[in-house]
């Protein structure tokens, strides 16, 4: 009983030192880990932030704005499923204008938050977020994978340029990441918290856009 008490402590010790070791990940310092997220995070919020006026409004944001600029000014929003997507996009960049006719309390003032750079900040600050998502996954890519992963991410042109965008593409990625992130944290820790953020993002990814059926498909098949 002494000798099996010996091995279960001797196989705890090894297990605790295992994780000691996981959590290093690859030998990396945690300063390294730290300065290489946020050098990526100010590449990714440069690219996307910069002089967001710089291209004039295309023709799909012109009509995304049109939903917006009604639902700020009417209050209203009618799902179209023949030609448009849903509403997420639209309410997301509706916060800026009404924060601001709240605090200015009055209508007039609501123009200030209805610029092509207000209605940008919205995917840019989701494309900002999907890079630090990707950061949650460190305990499974591992610390060199992961740092690369969101620079690739924060440098990728496609990236850059959806995420200055106000369509819905971005937000449609983030939700679809957060709820890879969120379930995968549930299945290391089993602390039903975390499925509350697999819900609403997977309630918010449907409300964004209808091809959510592909992404929800795949998901399954990868689990």
């Amino acid at each position: 009983r002494s000798s099996s008490k010996k091995a279960r402590s001797g196989y705890r010790a090894e297990e605790s030192a295992g994780r000691e070791e996981a959590a290093t990940l690859e030998g990396v310092p945690q300063n390294v880990w730290r300065i290489g997220t946020i050098v990526t995070l100010v590449i990714a919020a440069s690219l996307r932030l910069y002089n967001l006026n710089l291209v004039p409004l295309h023709h799909d944001e012109g009509v995304n704005g049109n939903f917006l600029v009604r639902l700020v000014r009417e209050n209203v929003y009618v799902y179209d499923p023949e030609n448009y997507h849903g509403p997420t996009l639209y309410y997301f960049a509706a916060l800026i204008p009404w924060a601001t006719k709240l605090l200015f309390g009055t209508s007039a003032r609501e123009n200030l938050g209805l610029t092509t750079f207000t209605i940008r900040l919205i995917p840019a600050l989701f494309g900002i977020g999907t890079i630090a998502l990707v950061f949650l996954l460190r305990k499974r890519l591992g610390t060199v994978a992961t740092l690369a992963a969101g620079m690739m991410l924060a440098v990728s042109p496609g990236a850059v340029y959806l995420s200055r965008y106000f369509i819905h593409e971005t937000l449609f990625v983030f939700f679809t990441l957060a709820i890879v992130v969120s379930a995968v944290r549930f299945y290391d820790d089993r602390n039903p918290a975390y499925l509350i953020p697999v819900a609403a993002s997977a309630a918010l990814l449907f409300a964004t856009k209808e091809t959510a059926m592909i992404s929800a498909g795949v998901l399954i098949i990868a689990f």
